[in-house]
Protein backbone atom coordinates (compact mmCIF):
# COMPACT_ATOMS: atom_id res chain seq x y z
CA UNK A 1 0.00 0.00 0.00
CA UNK A 2 3.23 2.32 0.86
CA UNK A 3 4.19 1.88 -2.92
CA UNK A 4 1.07 2.08 -4.32
CA UNK A 5 0.47 5.76 -2.10
CA UNK A 6 -1.88 4.42 -0.36
CA UNK A 7 0.02 4.64 3.16
CA UNK A 8 2.62 6.07 5.15
CA UNK A 9 5.80 4.71 7.34
CA UNK A 10 7.43 6.61 9.14
CA UNK A 11 10.18 6.86 10.12
CA UNK A 12 11.47 5.50 6.55
CA UNK A 13 14.66 3.75 8.52
CA UNK A 14 15.96 4.34 12.29
CA UNK A 15 19.31 3.96 13.79
CA UNK A 16 18.35 1.20 16.81
CA UNK A 17 19.75 2.08 20.31
CA UNK A 18 17.77 -0.29 21.63
CA UNK A 19 16.73 -4.03 21.28
CA UNK A 20 13.55 -2.57 20.45
CA UNK A 21 12.44 -0.27 17.26
CA UNK A 22 8.90 1.16 16.43
CA UNK A 23 7.41 2.78 13.41
CA UNK A 24 4.16 3.68 12.74
CA UNK A 25 1.89 2.87 10.05
CA UNK A 26 -0.74 4.97 8.52
CA UNK A 27 -3.42 3.32 5.98
CA UNK A 28 -4.77 6.21 3.38
CA UNK A 29 -7.68 4.47 1.98
CA UNK A 30 -5.62 1.38 1.21
CA UNK A 31 -8.64 -0.74 3.26
CA UNK A 32 -10.79 0.10 1.26
CA UNK A 33 -9.57 -1.81 -1.54
CA UNK A 34 -7.39 -4.79 0.29
CA UNK A 35 -7.96 -6.46 3.00
CA UNK A 36 -4.32 -7.10 4.55
CA UNK A 37 -0.58 -5.56 4.32
CA UNK A 38 2.43 -7.13 3.71
CA UNK A 39 5.09 -5.53 5.14
CA UNK A 40 9.30 -6.13 5.87
CA UNK A 41 11.52 -4.98 8.48
CA UNK A 42 15.26 -5.54 7.64
CA UNK A 43 18.52 -4.86 9.26
CA UNK A 44 20.93 -2.63 7.24
CA UNK A 45 24.07 -4.81 5.59
CA UNK A 46 22.90 -8.23 6.48
CA UNK A 47 20.41 -10.64 4.91
CA UNK A 48 18.30 -10.30 8.21
CA UNK A 49 14.30 -9.75 7.37
CA UNK A 50 11.17 -10.82 9.05
CA UNK A 51 7.87 -9.95 7.09
CA UNK A 52 4.58 -8.82 8.86
CA UNK A 53 0.93 -9.03 7.48
CA UNK A 54 -1.25 -5.74 8.50
CA UNK A 55 -4.76 -7.10 8.22
CA UNK A 56 -6.62 -4.04 7.23
CA UNK A 57 -10.47 -3.01 7.95
CA UNK A 58 -12.22 -0.69 5.33
CA UNK A 59 -12.59 2.51 6.30
CA UNK A 60 -16.23 4.02 6.97
CA UNK A 61 -17.71 6.89 4.97
CA UNK A 62 -17.53 10.13 6.16
CA UNK A 63 -18.78 12.86 3.68
CA UNK A 64 -19.46 12.65 0.37
CA UNK A 65 -18.34 16.53 -1.42
CA UNK A 66 -19.42 17.95 -5.08
CA UNK A 67 -16.35 18.54 -6.92
CA UNK A 68 -16.71 19.76 -10.48
CA UNK A 69 -19.61 20.62 -12.97
CA UNK A 70 -17.68 20.93 -16.60
CA UNK A 71 -18.71 23.07 -18.21
CA UNK A 72 -20.62 25.08 -15.98
CA UNK A 73 -23.13 26.32 -18.21
CA UNK A 74 -24.93 24.15 -21.14
CA UNK A 75 -27.53 25.36 -23.27
CA UNK A 76 -30.93 24.16 -24.96
CA UNK A 77 -31.45 21.72 -26.83
CA UNK A 78 -31.30 22.14 -31.10
CA UNK A 79 -29.24 25.81 -30.24
CA UNK A 80 -25.82 23.79 -31.56
CA UNK A 81 -24.36 24.40 -28.42
CA UNK A 82 -23.26 22.01 -25.90
CA UNK A 83 -25.92 20.52 -24.12
CA UNK A 84 -24.60 18.14 -21.45
CA UNK A 85 -22.43 18.34 -18.05
CA UNK A 86 -20.02 16.07 -16.13
CA UNK A 87 -21.14 16.58 -12.54
CA UNK A 88 -18.95 15.17 -10.10
CA UNK A 89 -18.81 13.69 -6.52
CA UNK A 90 -16.35 12.40 -4.55
CA UNK A 91 -17.04 9.95 -1.26
CA UNK A 92 -14.50 10.58 1.73
CA UNK A 93 -13.44 8.89 4.99
CA UNK A 94 -12.76 10.20 8.41
CA UNK A 95 -8.92 11.43 7.64
CA UNK A 96 -10.46 12.95 4.19
CA UNK A 97 -8.76 10.33 2.07
CA UNK A 98 -10.88 9.22 -0.84
CA UNK A 99 -12.67 6.13 -0.86
CA UNK A 100 -13.09 3.77 -3.72
CA UNK A 101 -15.94 1.19 -4.08
CA UNK A 102 -18.48 3.37 -2.38
CA UNK A 103 -22.32 3.53 -3.92
CA UNK A 104 -24.06 6.73 -4.05
CA UNK A 105 -27.21 7.29 -5.19
CA UNK A 106 -27.83 10.73 -7.42
CA UNK A 107 -30.99 12.18 -8.91
CA UNK A 108 -31.77 15.18 -10.12
CA UNK A 109 -33.55 18.06 -8.11
CA UNK A 110 -35.73 19.11 -11.40
CA UNK A 111 -36.69 17.58 -14.36
CA UNK A 112 -38.07 20.88 -15.80
CA UNK A 113 -38.02 21.29 -19.64
CA UNK A 114 -37.03 17.14 -20.21
CA UNK A 115 -33.68 18.03 -18.36
CA UNK A 116 -32.16 14.33 -17.80
CA UNK A 117 -28.65 12.37 -17.11
CA UNK A 118 -26.81 9.55 -17.72
CA UNK A 119 -27.56 6.91 -16.35
CA UNK A 120 -30.98 7.84 -16.04
CA UNK A 121 -32.38 8.92 -12.71
CA UNK A 122 -35.27 10.49 -11.00
CA UNK A 123 -36.06 11.65 -7.59
CA UNK A 124 -38.23 8.94 -7.14
CA UNK A 125 -35.65 6.51 -8.84
CA UNK A 126 -31.83 7.52 -8.29
CA UNK A 127 -29.32 6.22 -10.14
CA UNK A 128 -26.66 3.87 -8.09
CA UNK A 129 -23.28 4.43 -9.14
CA UNK A 130 -20.07 3.43 -7.48
CA UNK A 131 -17.05 5.36 -6.45
CA UNK A 132 -13.61 4.40 -8.35
CA UNK A 133 -10.14 4.45 -7.56
CA UNK A 134 -9.80 7.99 -6.70
CA UNK A 135 -13.30 7.67 -4.54
CA UNK A 136 -15.53 9.89 -7.47
CA UNK A 137 -18.54 8.84 -9.27
CA UNK A 138 -19.52 11.29 -12.67
CA UNK A 139 -23.32 11.79 -13.19
CA UNK A 140 -23.90 13.53 -17.02
CA UNK A 141 -26.67 15.93 -17.32
CA UNK A 142 -28.36 16.74 -20.16
CA UNK A 143 -30.05 20.17 -20.67
CA UNK A 144 -33.69 20.13 -21.94
CA UNK A 145 -36.17 23.09 -23.90
CA UNK A 146 -36.22 25.68 -20.63
CA UNK A 147 -33.43 27.78 -19.85
CA UNK A 148 -32.89 27.12 -15.45
CA UNK A 149 -30.16 26.43 -12.46
CA UNK A 150 -29.65 22.63 -11.96
CA UNK A 151 -28.70 20.87 -8.91
CA UNK A 152 -27.83 16.87 -8.42
CA UNK A 153 -28.39 15.31 -4.97
CA UNK A 154 -25.33 12.86 -4.20
CA UNK A 155 -26.77 10.72 -0.82
CA UNK A 156 -24.91 7.53 1.02
CA UNK A 157 -26.93 4.83 2.72
CA UNK A 158 -25.87 5.98 6.23
CA UNK A 159 -28.22 9.29 5.06
CA UNK A 160 -24.71 11.62 4.63
CA UNK A 161 -25.88 13.74 1.24
CA UNK A 162 -24.62 16.79 -0.41
CA UNK A 163 -25.95 18.83 -3.75
CA UNK A 164 -24.07 20.34 -6.28
CA UNK A 165 -23.28 23.89 -7.23
CA UNK A 166 -22.33 25.92 -10.40
CA UNK A 167 -24.33 24.50 -13.15
CA UNK A 168 -26.82 26.28 -15.05
CA UNK A 169 -28.80 25.86 -18.80
CA UNK A 170 -29.08 28.79 -20.37
CA UNK A 171 -30.64 30.07 -23.99
CA UNK A 172 -27.26 30.85 -25.36
CA UNK A 173 -28.38 32.23 -28.51
CA UNK A 174 -28.51 35.66 -29.50
CA UNK A 175 -32.50 37.13 -29.07
CA UNK A 176 -33.24 39.69 -31.58
CA UNK A 177 -35.00 41.86 -28.75
CA UNK A 178 -31.33 41.63 -27.17
CA UNK A 179 -29.36 42.33 -29.84
CA UNK A 180 -27.27 45.86 -29.24
CA UNK A 181 -24.87 47.54 -32.18
CA UNK A 182 -23.35 50.72 -30.96
CA UNK A 183 -20.39 53.00 -32.63
CA UNK A 184 -17.86 54.65 -30.95
CA UNK A 185 -17.92 57.80 -33.49
CA UNK A 186 -21.49 58.75 -34.92
CA UNK A 187 -19.18 61.51 -37.32
CA UNK A 188 -16.47 60.89 -38.38
CA UNK A 189 -13.66 63.44 -40.60
CA UNK A 190 -13.35 60.67 -43.57
CA UNK A 191 -15.48 62.11 -46.45
CA UNK A 192 -12.53 62.94 -47.88
CA UNK A 193 -9.41 61.54 -46.03
CA UNK A 194 -9.35 57.60 -46.19
CA UNK A 195 -8.00 55.54 -42.96
CA UNK A 196 -9.85 57.10 -40.27
CA UNK A 197 -10.91 54.87 -37.92
CA UNK A 198 -14.08 54.07 -36.11
CA UNK A 199 -15.28 50.84 -34.67
CA UNK A 200 -18.75 48.47 -33.76
CA UNK A 201 -19.82 47.05 -30.74
CA UNK A 202 -22.18 44.11 -30.56
CA UNK A 203 -23.83 43.14 -27.08
CA UNK A 204 -25.43 39.79 -28.13
CA UNK A 205 -27.66 38.30 -25.03
CA UNK A 206 -29.82 35.22 -24.89
CA UNK A 207 -33.67 35.58 -24.51
CA UNK A 208 -32.92 36.30 -20.54
CA UNK A 209 -31.01 39.40 -20.86
CA UNK A 210 -27.81 36.61 -20.40
CA UNK A 211 -24.29 36.95 -21.98
CA UNK A 212 -24.23 34.24 -25.53
CA UNK A 213 -21.22 31.91 -25.17
CA UNK A 214 -17.97 33.20 -25.89
CA UNK A 215 -17.23 32.58 -29.49
CA UNK A 216 -20.04 33.58 -30.89
CA UNK A 217 -19.89 34.71 -34.63
CA UNK A 218 -21.05 38.27 -35.52
CA UNK A 219 -20.65 39.57 -38.73
CA UNK A 220 -20.79 43.03 -40.43
CA UNK A 221 -20.96 44.49 -43.28
CA UNK A 222 -20.88 48.05 -44.65
CA UNK A 223 -22.67 50.20 -47.50
CA UNK A 224 -19.04 52.07 -47.52
CA UNK A 225 -15.73 52.12 -46.68
CA UNK A 226 -14.00 49.23 -44.70
CA UNK A 227 -15.37 46.91 -42.10
CA UNK A 228 -13.89 43.98 -40.27
CA UNK A 229 -15.46 40.97 -41.64
CA UNK A 230 -16.34 39.53 -38.35
CA UNK A 231 -15.80 39.41 -34.59
CA UNK A 232 -16.50 37.04 -31.91
CA UNK A 233 -18.00 37.43 -28.41
CA UNK A 234 -15.44 37.26 -25.30
CA UNK A 235 -16.72 37.69 -21.84
CA UNK A 236 -14.81 40.50 -19.49
CA UNK A 237 -16.34 40.33 -15.89
CA UNK A 238 -19.09 38.23 -16.75
CA UNK A 239 -20.38 40.40 -19.60
CA UNK A 240 -20.20 39.84 -23.05
CA UNK A 241 -19.55 41.79 -25.96
CA UNK A 242 -17.59 42.01 -29.51
CA UNK A 243 -16.09 44.82 -31.53
CA UNK A 244 -15.58 45.02 -35.10
CA UNK A 245 -13.14 47.26 -36.08
CA UNK A 246 -13.50 49.73 -39.86
CA UNK A 247 -11.55 52.55 -41.88
CA UNK A 248 -12.91 55.07 -44.37
CA UNK A 249 -12.40 54.68 -48.26
CA UNK A 250 -14.20 54.44 -51.10
CA UNK A 251 -17.23 54.13 -52.11
CA UNK A 252 -18.39 56.95 -50.28
CA UNK A 253 -22.28 57.76 -51.07
CA UNK A 254 -22.68 61.11 -51.96
CA UNK A 255 -24.89 62.10 -48.62
CA UNK A 256 -22.10 61.45 -46.91
CA UNK A 257 -23.89 58.49 -44.37
CA UNK A 258 -23.37 54.97 -44.56
CA UNK A 259 -25.10 52.06 -43.08
CA UNK A 260 -23.16 49.13 -40.92
CA UNK A 261 -25.08 46.29 -40.46
CA UNK A 262 -24.14 43.64 -38.02
CA UNK A 263 -25.97 39.94 -37.68
CA UNK A 264 -25.29 36.47 -36.15
CA UNK A 265 -27.25 33.35 -35.72
CA UNK A 266 -30.19 33.65 -33.07
CA UNK A 267 -33.92 33.25 -32.38
CA UNK A 268 -36.75 35.42 -32.81
CA UNK A 269 -38.53 37.35 -30.05
CA UNK A 270 -41.53 36.50 -28.49
CA UNK A 271 -43.66 37.61 -26.19
CA UNK A 272 -44.00 34.99 -23.23
CA UNK A 273 -47.05 35.09 -22.32
CA UNK A 274 -47.64 32.00 -20.31
CA UNK A 275 -44.35 32.42 -18.39
CA UNK A 276 -43.09 29.17 -19.11
CA UNK A 277 -39.40 30.91 -20.97
CA UNK A 278 -40.52 28.33 -23.74
CA UNK A 279 -42.27 29.71 -27.09
CA UNK A 280 -45.91 28.41 -27.05
CA UNK A 281 -47.78 28.60 -30.55
CA UNK A 282 -49.79 31.52 -28.89
CA UNK A 283 -46.99 33.73 -27.91
CA UNK A 284 -46.62 36.65 -30.23
CA UNK A 285 -43.82 36.85 -32.07
CA UNK A 286 -41.16 38.61 -34.41
CA UNK A 287 -41.20 37.47 -37.90
CA UNK A 288 -38.09 38.10 -39.78
CA UNK A 289 -37.23 37.70 -42.91
CA UNK A 290 -33.87 38.20 -45.15
CA UNK A 291 -31.94 40.94 -43.47
CA UNK A 292 -30.97 43.34 -46.13
CA UNK A 293 -28.25 46.85 -46.29
CA UNK A 294 -30.78 49.28 -45.84
CA UNK A 295 -28.81 52.13 -47.75
CA UNK A 296 -31.50 55.17 -46.76
CA UNK A 297 -32.05 54.01 -43.36
CA UNK A 298 -35.53 54.21 -43.63
CA UNK A 299 -36.60 50.77 -42.86
CA UNK A 300 -38.17 50.63 -46.37
CA UNK A 301 -37.13 47.65 -48.59
CA UNK A 302 -37.64 47.92 -52.79
CA UNK A 303 -36.73 51.05 -53.88
CA UNK A 304 -33.97 51.51 -56.49
CA UNK A 305 -31.26 52.27 -54.30
CA UNK A 306 -32.33 50.51 -51.85
CA UNK A 307 -32.87 46.64 -52.39
CA UNK A 308 -29.29 44.92 -52.07
CA UNK A 309 -29.75 41.84 -49.38
CA UNK A 310 -26.40 39.93 -48.55
CA UNK A 311 -27.76 37.59 -46.32
CA UNK A 312 -30.17 35.36 -47.96
CA UNK A 313 -31.39 32.76 -45.71
CA UNK A 314 -33.32 29.70 -46.00
CA UNK A 315 -36.77 31.78 -44.77
CA UNK A 316 -40.58 31.22 -46.42
CA UNK A 317 -42.59 33.34 -48.32
CA UNK A 318 -44.74 34.55 -45.62
CA UNK A 319 -45.80 38.84 -45.51
CA UNK A 320 -44.45 38.75 -42.05
CA UNK A 321 -47.24 41.54 -41.31
CA UNK A 322 -48.63 39.43 -38.66
CA UNK A 323 -47.98 37.28 -35.82
CA UNK A 324 -50.72 35.05 -33.85
CA UNK A 325 -52.66 35.62 -31.53
CA UNK A 326 -52.24 39.95 -32.12
CA UNK A 327 -50.26 42.70 -33.09
CA UNK A 328 -46.74 42.70 -31.77
CA UNK A 329 -46.62 45.08 -28.49
CA UNK A 330 -44.12 48.52 -29.50
CA UNK A 331 -40.38 46.36 -28.24
CA UNK A 332 -41.48 43.61 -31.18
CA UNK A 333 -42.00 46.84 -34.11
CA UNK A 334 -39.59 46.72 -36.96
CA UNK A 335 -37.50 49.75 -37.87
CA UNK A 336 -34.70 50.92 -39.83
CA UNK A 337 -32.43 49.69 -37.39
CA UNK A 338 -33.62 45.91 -37.79
CA UNK A 339 -34.47 46.00 -41.54
CA UNK A 340 -36.13 42.72 -42.84
CA UNK A 341 -37.08 42.02 -46.35
CA UNK A 342 -41.05 41.70 -46.98
CA UNK A 343 -42.47 38.57 -47.89
CA UNK A 344 -39.11 36.43 -46.80
CA UNK A 345 -40.74 34.94 -43.68
CA UNK A 346 -41.44 31.73 -42.67
CA UNK A 347 -44.66 32.51 -40.43
CA UNK A 348 -43.82 30.63 -37.12
CA UNK A 349 -41.08 31.05 -34.44
CA UNK A 350 -37.32 29.70 -34.47
CA UNK A 351 -34.24 30.79 -35.33
CA UNK A 352 -33.08 33.53 -37.95
CA UNK A 353 -30.30 36.13 -38.10
CA UNK A 354 -30.65 38.36 -35.31
CA UNK A 355 -29.59 41.86 -36.62
CA UNK A 356 -28.50 45.38 -35.99
CA UNK A 357 -28.17 48.34 -38.68
CA UNK A 358 -26.70 51.96 -37.25
CA UNK A 359 -25.92 55.05 -38.92
CA UNK A 360 -22.20 56.89 -39.44
CA UNK A 361 -21.90 60.41 -41.11
CA UNK A 362 -18.25 60.24 -42.90
CA UNK A 363 -17.64 64.59 -42.62
CA UNK A 364 -15.88 66.79 -44.58
CA UNK A 365 -13.07 68.49 -43.06
CA UNK A 366 -14.57 71.85 -44.18
CA UNK A 367 -17.35 72.99 -42.32
CA UNK A 368 -20.77 75.87 -43.84
CA UNK A 369 -22.68 76.96 -41.06
CA UNK A 370 -26.37 77.56 -41.59
CA UNK A 371 -29.07 79.52 -39.73
CA UNK A 372 -32.26 77.33 -38.97
CA UNK A 373 -33.97 74.82 -37.35
CA UNK A 374 -32.61 70.84 -38.37
CA UNK A 375 -36.31 70.45 -39.31
CA UNK A 376 -36.95 73.29 -41.71
CA UNK A 377 -35.89 76.69 -42.75
CA UNK A 378 -35.58 80.20 -41.17
CA UNK A 379 -33.54 83.38 -41.17
CA UNK A 380 -33.06 85.23 -37.88
CA UNK A 381 -35.53 87.88 -37.88
CA UNK A 382 -34.03 90.98 -38.91
CA UNK A 383 -31.75 89.78 -41.72
CA UNK A 384 -31.26 92.24 -44.43
CA UNK A 385 -28.75 92.64 -47.29
CA UNK A 386 -27.74 95.98 -48.37
CA UNK A 387 -30.35 97.20 -52.09
CA UNK A 388 -29.53 96.45 -54.25
CA UNK A 389 -27.99 93.27 -53.61
CA UNK A 390 -29.84 89.86 -53.18
CA UNK A 391 -30.63 87.56 -50.25
CA UNK A 392 -28.17 84.65 -50.61
CA UNK A 393 -29.95 81.47 -52.06
CA UNK A 394 -30.65 78.77 -49.60
CA UNK A 395 -29.52 75.43 -49.72
CA UNK A 396 -31.79 72.48 -50.40
CA UNK A 397 -30.32 69.56 -48.21
CA UNK A 398 -31.55 66.19 -47.24
CA UNK A 399 -32.37 66.89 -43.60
CA UNK A 400 -31.15 64.40 -41.00
CA UNK A 401 -32.32 60.96 -40.18
CA UNK A 402 -34.58 61.98 -37.20
CA UNK A 403 -36.68 58.65 -37.15
CA UNK A 404 -39.30 57.66 -37.19
CA UNK A 405 -41.28 60.95 -37.15
CA UNK A 406 -38.68 62.74 -39.93
CA UNK A 407 -36.84 60.12 -41.94
CA UNK A 408 -34.21 61.44 -44.28
CA UNK A 409 -35.99 59.31 -47.57
CA UNK A 410 -39.73 58.93 -47.20
CA UNK A 411 -41.52 55.54 -47.88
CA UNK A 412 -41.19 55.29 -52.08
CA UNK A 413 -37.15 56.43 -51.20
CA UNK A 414 -37.76 59.63 -52.03
CA UNK A 415 -35.67 62.12 -50.39
CA UNK A 416 -37.51 64.88 -47.97
CA UNK A 417 -35.23 67.82 -48.11
CA UNK A 418 -35.34 71.60 -46.42
CA UNK A 419 -33.80 74.34 -47.08
CA UNK A 420 -31.68 76.11 -45.18
CA UNK A 421 -29.20 79.04 -45.43
CA UNK A 422 -25.81 80.37 -44.66
CA UNK A 423 -24.51 82.02 -42.07
CA UNK A 424 -22.63 85.20 -42.83
CA UNK A 425 -23.01 85.72 -47.11
CA UNK A 426 -22.90 89.24 -46.92
CA UNK A 427 -26.05 89.57 -44.75
CA UNK A 428 -26.41 91.99 -42.23
CA UNK A 429 -28.51 90.98 -39.02
CA UNK A 430 -30.33 93.62 -37.17
CA UNK A 431 -30.99 92.57 -33.65
CA UNK A 432 -32.87 95.48 -32.42
CA UNK A 433 -31.93 98.99 -31.05
CA UNK A 434 -32.11 97.99 -27.75
CA UNK A 435 -30.22 94.98 -28.00
CA UNK A 436 -26.88 95.73 -27.23
CA UNK A 437 -26.35 92.60 -25.45
CA UNK A 438 -27.27 88.99 -26.96
CA UNK A 439 -26.68 85.48 -28.18
CA UNK A 440 -26.23 84.43 -31.59
CA UNK A 441 -27.30 80.88 -32.76
CA UNK A 442 -26.68 78.49 -35.97
CA UNK A 443 -26.05 74.94 -36.91
CA UNK A 444 -22.52 74.31 -37.56
CA UNK A 445 -22.53 71.59 -40.12
CA UNK A 446 -19.91 70.25 -42.96
CA UNK A 447 -19.74 71.02 -46.43
CA UNK A 448 -21.42 67.90 -48.17
CA UNK A 449 -23.67 69.32 -50.80
CA UNK A 450 -26.33 66.77 -51.08
CA UNK A 451 -27.19 66.35 -46.78
CA UNK A 452 -27.26 68.42 -44.14
CA UNK A 453 -24.47 66.38 -41.70
CA UNK A 454 -22.40 67.63 -38.56
CA UNK A 455 -18.92 68.00 -39.11
CA UNK A 456 -16.18 65.90 -37.41
CA UNK A 457 -16.72 65.04 -33.52
CA UNK A 458 -14.00 67.29 -31.58
CA UNK A 459 -14.29 70.08 -34.12
CA UNK A 460 -13.76 73.49 -32.15
CA UNK A 461 -15.66 76.85 -33.01
CA UNK A 462 -13.95 80.06 -31.75
CA UNK A 463 -15.33 83.31 -32.48
CA UNK A 464 -13.85 86.86 -32.51
CA UNK A 465 -15.56 90.60 -33.01
CA UNK A 466 -14.81 94.12 -34.46
CA UNK A 467 -13.18 96.76 -32.34
CA UNK A 468 -16.32 97.90 -29.63
CA UNK A 469 -17.89 94.22 -30.13
CA UNK A 470 -16.85 91.82 -27.67
CA UNK A 471 -18.46 87.95 -28.83
CA UNK A 472 -17.06 84.95 -26.70
CA UNK A 473 -18.24 81.13 -27.37
CA UNK A 474 -21.28 80.08 -24.79
CA UNK A 475 -21.83 76.40 -25.91
CA UNK A 476 -21.46 74.00 -28.88
CA UNK A 477 -17.72 73.88 -28.63
CA UNK A 478 -16.40 71.11 -28.98
CA UNK A 479 -18.68 69.89 -31.44
CA UNK A 480 -19.89 66.58 -29.75
CA UNK A 481 -20.81 63.22 -30.72
CA UNK A 482 -23.75 62.91 -32.87
CA UNK A 483 -25.97 61.90 -35.95
CA UNK A 484 -27.04 65.76 -36.36
CA UNK A 485 -25.82 68.89 -36.93
CA UNK A 486 -25.62 70.56 -33.49
CA UNK A 487 -25.67 74.20 -32.23
CA UNK A 488 -23.36 76.75 -31.27
CA UNK A 489 -24.28 79.93 -29.24
CA UNK A 490 -22.08 83.02 -29.14
CA UNK A 491 -22.54 85.78 -26.89
CA UNK A 492 -21.77 89.51 -28.16
CA UNK A 493 -21.95 92.72 -26.08
CA UNK A 494 -21.91 96.11 -27.91
CA UNK A 495 -19.96 98.87 -26.20
CA UNK A 496 -20.92 102.15 -26.45
CA UNK A 497 -20.93 103.67 -28.52
CA UNK A 498 -20.23 100.99 -31.10
CA UNK A 499 -23.74 99.51 -32.37
CA UNK A 500 -22.32 97.32 -35.13
CA UNK A 501 -19.62 95.32 -36.29
CA UNK A 502 -18.77 92.06 -37.75
CA UNK A 503 -18.67 88.43 -35.92
CA UNK A 504 -15.84 86.25 -37.43
CA UNK A 505 -15.94 82.45 -37.10
CA UNK A 506 -13.76 80.06 -36.93
CA UNK A 507 -14.21 76.25 -37.50
CA UNK A 508 -11.21 73.53 -36.81
CA UNK A 509 -11.26 70.01 -38.46
CA UNK A 510 -10.00 67.33 -35.75
CA UNK A 511 -7.21 67.21 -38.52
CA UNK A 512 -6.65 71.08 -38.90
CA UNK A 513 -8.52 72.50 -41.76
CA UNK A 514 -10.32 75.96 -40.82
CA UNK A 515 -12.88 77.20 -42.09
CA UNK A 516 -13.85 80.81 -41.36
CA UNK A 517 -17.06 82.68 -41.82
CA UNK A 518 -18.60 86.39 -40.67
CA UNK A 519 -21.15 88.00 -40.15
CA UNK A 520 -22.30 91.77 -39.64
CA UNK A 521 -24.89 92.76 -36.79
CA UNK A 522 -26.03 95.80 -35.43
CA UNK A 523 -28.12 97.13 -32.14
CA UNK A 524 -30.86 98.66 -34.67
CA UNK A 525 -34.22 97.93 -35.83
CA UNK A 526 -34.25 96.79 -39.67
CA UNK A 527 -33.72 100.47 -41.26
CA UNK A 528 -36.56 101.57 -43.73
CA UNK A 529 -34.47 102.35 -46.94
CA UNK A 530 -31.56 101.07 -48.28
CA UNK A 531 -32.10 97.09 -47.36
CA UNK A 532 -34.00 94.18 -48.43
CA UNK A 533 -35.23 92.11 -46.06
CA UNK A 534 -34.34 87.92 -45.82
CA UNK A 535 -36.11 85.85 -47.25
Amino acid sequence: CVTKGKATISPGSTTATSNTVSFTYQDQGCGAALSSDTLTASISGTGAQLPLTLYLTSPTANNIVFKSASPQTIYLQRTGLTTSSQVVFQVNDAANNPLPGQSVSLALTTSVGGLSTVPASTQSSPAVLTTDSNGQVTLIVNSGTVPTPVRVTASLAGGISTVSSALSVAVGLPSELNFSLSEKTYNIEAMNVDGISNSYTVIASDRNGNPVPDGTAISFIAEGGQVQSSAQTATSNGLSGATANFQSSQPRPADGRITILAYAQGEKSFVDLNGTNVYASNDPFQDLGNPYMDTLFNGQFGSSVNNQYFVPTPTGSSSCNSTPPSALPATLQLDASIPSQPGTCTGSWGNTYVRRAIETVLSTSAARPVWGPITGSAWPTGMGVASPGTCPAGLTLLRPNLLPNLPAYNANGSANNATYFPFGGGTTWFVGAANTVGVLSFLVTDANQTALNPVAQGSTVTATGTTGLTVAVVGGSPVPNTLYPSGVSISYSFGAPVTSGTVTVTIASPRGLQSTFSQAIQAADFPTTGYTACP
